[in-house]
């Protein structure tokens, strides 16, 4: 580490193997529980779950970081957006996908991201059921179990395959733009959790992902990775979002392997 660099900056890697070692215990948690014959409540607010095993996962997670970094700040689904102080942020969902998760489907993941100033440090998206563990650190790539991964290289939409978040394929409005794009790409698939299929995209297994009203939490650090990979992320307007505008805002989204991005975002001009 350089020796000039400010005293409060911690190595990257460092905290990746925290983080990891975190998310790893949570994971581990979360299967001892897994399968369809759990008690869950209903959360009021949004039409998901939230069981005693969300609260555990996230609990194990938070209490590991702030034994390494108790200066740090934390962001989760759980816990919510609480007061910000310092320079380092973790956002967390300690359980994306917690409906699937319910019902023993494998569509669930863990996300945990840090900031410095708001910007991308590292980004981790472990997803138990599968054994896969997705990393990334600024400016060294994205990993899958420690093999380096790539967004794919398919340049047309009717050979792509897109996964699209429940909320857009509801079609509540018009939904002709949704429409005009389901029928234009190959396959479409409709995954659980939004930083799980952020994470298929990096590593090729499909080419995109739009999805409606994501929480900070949901993208941080599936982002990260997408972008490390060679994709990219947006808003319908294909703008980058700036997550300090976001901490308290939900966005829609579009990710693909970034060759796609324009056809995509043009055939949802008119949502």
């Amino acid at each position: 580490m350089d020796h000039q660099m400010d005293r409060t900056e911690i190595p990257a890697r460092k905290a990746l193997e925290i983080a990891v070692e975190a998310a790893r215990e949570a994971g581990h948690y979360l299967m001892d529980h897994f399968g369809p014959s759990r008690e869950v409540e209903r959360k009021e607010s949004h039409h998901s779950v939230v069981s005693e095993q969300d609260r555990e996962s996230e609990s194990l997670i938070i209490e590991r970081l702030r034994r390494e970094f108790p200066d740090h700040s934390f962001i989760s689904e759980e816990a919510g957006r609480d007061a910000i102080s310092g320079d380092y942020l973790w956002v967390i969902d300690p359980l994306d996908g917690s409906s699937y998760y319910a019902r023993g489907l494998d569509t669930f993941s863990i996300s945990v991201a840090l900031l410095h100033r708001w910007g991308p440090v590292l980004g981790i998206v472990s997803c138990p059921a599968t054994g896969e563990f997705f990393s990334a650190c600024k400016g060294e790539g994205a990993y899958v179990n420690g093999t380096r991964i790539q967004a794919s290289t398919v340049d047309r939409l009717n050979d792509s395959i897109v996964s699209f978040g429940h909320r857009m394929l509801r079609l509540d409005d018009d939904g002709s733009a949704t429409r005009e794009l389901l029928r234009s790409v190959r396959s479409i698939r409709a995954g659980g959790s939004c930083a799980q299929e952020l994470c298929y995209v990096a590593c090729g297994r499909i080419e995109g992902v739009v999805s409606r009203d994501q929480s900070i939490w949901d993208y941080a650090a599936g982002k990260l990775i997408l972008e490390e990979a060679g994709g990219t992320l947006t808003d319908f307007h294909g703008s980058s979002p700036q997550l300090e505008s976001l901490r308290t805002r939900d966005l829609s989204l579009v990710a693909s392997n970034r060759i796609l991005q324009s056809a995509i975002l043009e055939k949802l001009s008119h949502e």
